[in-house]
């Protein structure tokens, strides 16, 4: 079983299971009603977000919300002709096991793209570990 040193900091893992689709993916979001950006990806497995930017190139002031299914956890302002924002998640943000990964705007407008870069894996329990499948109940040797 590999040992890992006390000191050493794991930030971000890479998927074990790589998704078929990963990003960067730009959608372009113009009504209040939620747009799916990336849809739930099946039993057992989850979302993981490692960025993502919102530019308003409309005339209009709006208000982009970011969202685990129908619960908002990202909520900007985006300032008319140019205004947006970038962040990057390190560890990548975790969305609960089987959640899409949805948008929308506080009032509806003519443009604002949205850019994001993601993997799908196995769901991991809060602490980094896989949770374990069927397929790797009982082995635990790459979990360390």
């Amino acid at each position: 079983m590999p040992t890992r040193a006390p000191n050493v900091v794991l930030k971000h893992i890479g998927p074990a299971i790589v998704s078929a689709t990963r990003g960067p993916n730009t959608a372009t979001l113009t009504l209040t009603t939620d747009a799916e950006l990336v849809a739930a990806p099946g039993a057992g497995l989850t979302i993981y977000v490692t960025s993502i930017m919102a530019g308003n190139t409309s005339a209009t002031l709006t208000r982009i919300d970011i969202k685990e299914g129908s619960t908002i956890r990202i909520s900007q302002p985006l300032a008319a002709s140019g205004g947006g924002f970038s962040r990057e998640y390190d560890p990548a943000w975790q969305l609960p096991a089987n959640t899409a990964l949805n948008a929308a705007l506080e009032t509806a407008v003519t443009d604002v793209r949205v850019n994001y870069h993601f993997f799908v894996d196995r769901t991991r329990a809060k602490d980094g570990r896989r949770n374990p499948t069927r397929s790797d109940a009982g082995d635990t040797a790459n979990d360390d």
